[in-house]
């Protein structure tokens, strides 16, 4: 039997260009909540790298880019999610300077 979900949307996290260094920062504050839906988007002039650890490279996202992850497609039972208190950093990639836009991190919960 297959029980119906409604999601929520959480507080939108982002990084202006002109914050955005070479070594990793916060994105915004930790989960506070599971995500199951996850939107990276990327409104700045040049390549971002996106970690979930501040050590290593998780996500790349070109100028423009954007990228969702449902963690929850295909999903027969279970729950597949971003924890609570995850905390994403992001930084510039081969330390070019953006001129503009964001780096922003969306998502959706239960």
């Amino acid at each position: 039997m297959v029980r119906d979900r409604t999601l929520s949307a959480i507080t939108i996290r982002a990084v202006e260009a002109g914050n955005l260094t070479d070594s990793y920062q916060n994105l915004g504050s930790a989960l506070t909540e599971p995500v199951y839906i996850l939107m990276l988007k990327n409104t700045t002039d040049v390549t971002v790298l996106i970690s979930e650890d501040g050590t290593n490279d998780h996500y790349e996202l070109p100028p423009g880019a954007s990228e969702t992850y449902d963690l929850q497609a295909n999903r027969a039972d279970g729950l597949a999610l971003k924890r609570c208190g995850l905390q994403f950093k992001v930084k510039i990639n081969n330390g070019v300077t953006p001129s503009c836009g964001r780096v922003i991190l969306q998502g959706q919960t239960l």
